[in-house]
């Protein structure tokens, strides 16, 4: 996937708000890139914040085998909504 203004968007959402496996050093830019396509669909359909949360969860707890923090993972999709339609916003 190209590198486009949305992607990195929600790259830079993903990188100063959700951090699911502490490690309290610098991340490399690329960390969440794998899930930043299903992201931007959710975003471009007006996903919930609680469907973006939902998929944010299952990332953890699935893909990262991490225990799951709900207002984390509510947080970042509220985020991640708010950053998308500043964006987006109609003028």
């Amino acid at each position: 996937m190209a590198h486009t203004s949305d992607f990195m968007l929600i790259r830079a959402v993903l990188l100063r708000d959700w951090e699911p496996i502490i490690c309290n050093e610098l991340l490399p830019d690329d960390e969440y890139d794998d899930y930043i396509p299903q992201l931007m669909e959710l975003l471009e359909a007006g996903a919930s914040q609680e469907r973006i949360a939902n998929y944010l969860s299952r990332v953890e707890s699935v893909t990262m085998g991490v225990p799951t923090i709900v207002e984390r993972t509510s947080r970042v999709a509220s985020n991640l909504i708010v950053a998308w339609k500043a964006k987006h916003k109609k003028p």
